[in-house]
Order: structure tokens, then sequence, then C-alpha cells
């Protein structure tokens, strides 16, 4: 008797009627066409089916994985945690993502957006549950390399292009890699040329390897811990090298490691905040809110002024020089509607140094705009909602007009009321409604409304082709610059989240290895080979995991927040984060009928459906020759089932409602042997 996943997996002549049962999953999810003699009268047809359960099912069917721009098997971390396996649920998300630990505690999460869950309540807390995962690691570094390398993909190192003209032809030497930035993009190439044999060196301006979330992420919101522990795994490599204080452009130039090294990777970030070209800028007391933030992040703690105001929303570095310049006790106005923004004008407050704190932004408060989200700010919402609790004075939907000074000093920001961001076209144009104006007193005006690079790491080097942008002129696709051998990932190529950083980095790596004539990939964001598990039919834990809330990890009180520090965001306990991850819908799980089912085609899972997700249908001869891989005698019509897997929910109600048991859930899974287990 075939098992389960023989029937499914591989292509099989089965008897098709005209009362047949098809269950059709449209491209590219698996076709799988059932049948019941029902009629012998009308003889049977000759169908061949097929399945498709692969990397691309995986990416449209479970789309937290399909949206993370490294490809992070989110579901299958989230399940090892809801089972109790906490090592191996950290091994799953640190298997691609060497800064498993930074994005625990700061990523945007993308996959909680694609979630699932949130088409019936709230998302699964994706983020939060791998910074849970990250805290039960307890494996050294060989241990967690010794895992990764089971998994990857075979790599032939290249020994073509520059590295072959330099008489290097010895087995024993291999080419060498300069990456200038050690921040999540430039270490994480690093990463990934290490582990596929090459030699790596990365420089870094700094003191520390990080780059800008070691450098300008508030420490209330991201531990330096955390970034530690992604760096010092990545650097237990042996084919890494790290030469810290060191600047491009004035201790070495992008030529000089061209000669030395056989490719070059450029990972400078984006390390400038951004002015505006509006009256009174060049008052004092005007400062860029990203230096600010990294000023505060190198630890200094220098006397602001009574009143500030923040514009913008970015990230920053640290030197001293702009905390010196914030007006003790005084008002302050921070400008910007991002993420950066609230960070600058939260650590205003625990600075404790401004005594009123304002934000000022073009885009309208959050939910304000339902008819056109892109108008409103960018911030997250839980930095605008904890913003608020400490204090800070959001102004939306107010643009700055001028800078009032006086004698050289800031005194205040005119702002006018916005009508609208953009334009009928969708382009940036803010428009304004006359006579609206009004003052907003302050000792200092932070701007964060974005950020730009520091090409002085260009200083003493030729042959770069610059964009309309004034910046590097790169290939998309290969991320090569003009110059021969030398490549560019990073902030500096499209400014992003920390993970489209990492998988920047990542697209760097495997363009380096292909310059160098190399063939294969790492693979370690590809879902492996399948298996087909049943579940039993009574899937009853949907019903109670329906009900479980969304739950964030705590929050320390704001009075304690604004006085310091500490991380503001508690982990969860063993038991919330089981029951967190317990509300994840399992989207690997499919509701399937086997070519030997029963099925009297009575429509209870079609009524039972709380998504209508299953529906009936008549199908011609030329409906199932264009869906379905497949060549079917006769013309019909044939009745059928349609299952479409995007509105599915997984709850398995049709298996239960099916009265002839005809309907199995099926679990599609990749085969691991993880930690002495198999599947994950």
């Amino acid at each position: 008797m075939p098992t389960v996943t023989e029937e499914i997996a591989y292509r099989t002549e089965i008897v098709f009627t005209k009362t047949a049962l098809s269950i059709s999953i449209d491209e590219p999810s698996p076709q799988i066409v059932k049948h019941r003699e029902a009629l012998q009268s009308f003889g049977a047809q000759n169908f061949q089916a097929s399945t498709c359960i692969d990397e691309k099912w995986f990416k449209d069917n479970i789309p937290c994985r399909g949206t993370c721009p490294a490809g992070t098997n989110a579901r299958g971390y989230v399940m090892a945690i809801a089972e109790g396996r906490y090592q191996e649920a950290y091994l799953l998300a640190r298997q691609n993502n060497p800064f498993v630990a930074t994005c625990g505690k700061v990523c945007g999460a993308p996959c909680e957006t694609a979630c699932q869950r949130g088409k019936v309540d709230e998302p699964v807390s994706i983020r939060a549950l791998k910074d849970f995962a990250v805290l039960q690691d307890k494996l050294n570094h060989e241990e967690v390399y010794s895992w990764i390398r089971k998994r990857m993909g075979k790599v032939t190192l290249g020994r073509d292009s520059d590295f072959s003209r330099r008489g290097k032809s010895s087995l024993n030497d291999v080419p060498r890699v300069a990456v200038v930035g050690a921040g999540p993009a430039g270490l994480t190439a690093a990463h990934d040329l290490a582990l596929m044999g090459y030699s790596v060196c990365a420089y870094e301006s700094g003191s520390n390897p990080g780059g800008m979330p070691e450098k300008s992420l508030p420490r209330y919101r991201l531990d330096r811990e955390a970034v530690k522990k992604d760096v010092d795994t990545i650097l237990s490599l042996d084919r890494i090298d790290l030469a810290t204080d060191k600047k491009c452009g004035k201790d070495f130039t992008i030529d000089q490691l061209r000669e030395e090294f056989d490719a070059v990777l450029i990972a400078v970030g984006l390390q400038k905040g951004r002015m505006l070209p509006i009256p009174g800028i060049e008052q004092e007391g005007v400062l860029s809110g990203l230096d600010f933030l990294m000023d505060v992040g190198t630890g200094h703690g220098l006397p602001m002024g009574k009143k500030a105001v923040i514009l913008g929303g970015g990230c920053v570095e640290v030197h001293g020089e702009t905390l010196c310049k914030v007006v003790q006790g005084g008002k302050a106005i921070v400008m910007g509607g991002g993420c950066v923004a609230t960070d600058v004008a939260r650590a205003l407050i625990r600075i404790n140094k401004c005594k009123e704190v304002h934000l000022v932004c073009l885009e309208a408060a959050k939910g304000c705009r339902p008819d056109n989200p892109k108008e409103e700010m960018p911030a997250w919402v839980s930095d605008v909602v904890e913003s608020m609790e400490e204090g800070i004075i959001f102004n939306t939907s107010w643009g700055p007009k001028r800078i009032i000074g006086e004698n050289g000093k800031v005194k205040g920001l005119e702002v006018i009321k916005v009508k609208s961001v953009y334009d009928a076209q969708g382009r940036f144009n803010p428009t304004y409604i006359p006579g609206s104006e009004r003052i907003i007193e302050a000792s200092n005006i932070l701007l964060s409304i974005g950020q730009a690079p520091d090409m002085s790491f260009m200083d003493g080097s030729s042959g770069f082709e610059l964009d309309q942008r004034k910046m590097l002129k790169m290939d998309p696709l290969t991320l090569s610059t003009s110059k021969p051998g030398v490549f560019a990932c990073g902030d500096i190529l499209r400014p992003g989240l920390i993970i489209n950083a990492v998988a920047s980095g990542q697209l760097a790596a495997q363009s380096i290895h292909q310059y160098f004539g190399g063939t294969g990939t790492l693979g370690l964001a590809q879902p492996g080979p399948m298996e087909s598990i049943p579940v039993p039919r009574r899937f009853e834990r949907f019903l109670p995991r329906l009900k479980k809330e969304r739950k964030l990890p705590a929050l320390i009180p704001t009075k304690k927040r604004v006085k310091g520090w500490e991380a503001q965001e508690c982990t969860y306990s063993e038991s919330s984060a089981e029951g967190q991850a317990e509300r994840c819908l399992n989207c690997n799980v499919s509701p399937v009928i086997l070519p030997n089912a029963n099925c009297i085609l009575c429509g209870g899972c079609v009524d039972v459906c709380p998504t209508r997700c299953i529906s009936m249908a008549y199908f011609q001869k030329a409906d199932l020759d264009s869906t379905v891989d497949s060549k079917v005698d006769g013309y019909g019509p044939w009745a059928g089932l349609v299952h479409d897997e995007e509105k599915c929910i997984h709850c398995g109600l049709c298996s239960l409602r099916c009265p002839v048991d005809a309907i199995s859930m099926i679990r599609f899974e990749e085969m691991l042997d993880v930690i002495g287990r198999k599947r994950c």
C-alpha cells in the first residue's frame, strides 16, 4: 500500500470519472486531482496528476518566510518554541541570519505584516519570539557552525578572474576579499564568504564592529550585548580578520585595497544626517538627529536645552559635540516622522536635559488616512504609543517653514499646516494651507529627515562612476560597481531595515563568489527536501489556539523607562512564549483528499469553511488542461472542489465536517536532522 508521501509527492496514474472530485490549488501550489468511481456506465478516464511541494510553494503559502528579505524560517522556529524545542528554535532562526540576536530586538518584522494569523485577528509576535529563542541558546560557536555546515549547499571555490592572473594557483591559496564597513551588511557578506572558504578582512572606521545598530540605536531599544553576541559569533570563523579604527579614504584607499586583495566590498552605510534648505538653518542650535544619537550611543550625557523640536526619522552615531550644543533645561523640536525621529525624541527625554520635546512631521498621525496610508507617519505604532507615554508632544501634518533665531541662536520653528504630502502621481510634493502658520518655541531643533552617505571613503581612489544622486553607480543584480572587482552593498545601495542589510550582504557574497568563477550557493534560506506527514483528523488544537490573543512582552514602567537606558522590553517567560507561538496557524498544513478517499461531494466542507476557501465547481477538459499539469480523456463536465490556499487558515474544520473521512490534513515539512530529532 503506498504511503501518504508516495501518493502526494509523485506522479500517479489514477482513475478519473465524470463525477470525480478535483481539488485544484492554483499555481504554484500543489495540484492534486482525486477520483471517485460513481457512474461506471460513463466509463473511467485515465488522468495523470502531479504535485509541486517545493521552495516556490513554501514562498507563496508560508508568507512569513517568503516576505523575509533573508528568507528566515520564521514558521519553523515559532513552531519549535510552541513545542518546547528552544535550542532548535534558535538554530532555525540563526541558520541564515548572522544578526539574529540584533534582529530579535529591533527588526521591523515584515514577516509579521504578512502573517496569515493577521487575517484572523493579529499576527504572531514573530520578532519577540526570535528574541526569546536567542536567549535560550546554550551552544558554543563551533557547535552552531557545525549545525550550519551540515545544511549548506555544495560550494566550489572560484579561482578565475584576477585571482588566477595573480599567479595564485595552489589549492592552499584562496581568493582574498576586503570588506569596508563592519555593519550588518558587511559582516554578513564576510560571514557567507568565509563559510564558502574565502579569506576576508573587514575594516571598521570605529572602535567597535556592528555598524549603525551598534553606534546609533539607543540602548533602551537595543542592548549592546545582542550586537556583541552576533559579531563575536561571526568573527569566530577562522577566515575572517577585523581591523578597527581604520577609515577608508584616510588610512587607506579603495585603490590600495584593490591592489592587495582579489575583490573589495564597500559596505559603509549611511553615516550622515540630511539637512533642510529652509531659512534659518544656519542658526546655532540646529543639530543633526543622527549625530545626536551617535553621541548618546557612546555614553555622553551633556547638558541640553529646555525645549527641543525634532524634525525627521532616521538613525545616529557619537562624538559628544552634539550634546554640548543642546541647551540645558530648554525645549527641543525633532523634525521627522520615522522611527529614528522617535528615537531622537525619546533619547532627549532620557538624558533629562530638555523640559519639553516636540516632534514635527509632514505626515498625518497613524490611522488618520486610511484612504492613503502612504501619507501617514512611517514610525511604528508601538514607537508612537510609547513616545506619547513618555511625554513627547506630536505635531503631525505640520511642515517646517523657517527657523526663527535671535542673535544667531535658535528661538523657535515656524510651521505650516500640510494639505497633502504626495501629488496625484504619487510623487513626494507637499502642499500647504495658506494662513495656517504657527510658531513652536525651542532652544534646539534636531533634524531626523533621512540619512546620506559620507562619500569621503572615495578619497584617493579613481575609476568610479556616480549616479544622478552623486552616489556609487552599481548593477542592482550583481552589486558590482564600475570599477572591476569592487562591489557595494547595504544601505549605501538602498536604505532599509537591518534584515534588508543582511540580505544585501548575502547577495554581495554570492556575487563575489560568482565573480571568482565559483559555483553553488550556501542555500541556507532555501527549504530542504520535503516530506508529507498526516495530521490526526481531529485537528482540535486550532479552536483553543484561535482564542489566544496577541500579547507582546511587557515593558518596564514608563517612569522607570525615562530615567535611564535600561532595556525597555522584557522577554517572554517560557509559558508565555509557548502560548504566543501556539497562535501560529501552521501554514504548512493543508487539507488534502487522497486518491483513494471516498468523497461523496456533499458540500459539507464548503458550508463549514470560515473563510470560504473551498468551493464547488464544474470543470471542462479545457479548464483542467490549463490548471493542472495533466492530460484528461473525455470532455466532462466533471464536478469538483477548488481550494484557495491564500484564504485558508488551516483550521481543519473541513476535515472535521467530512462525513466519510475523505479530507485529510497533511503537513508538508522539511526533513531536517536537528539535534538528534527528525523534522523541524
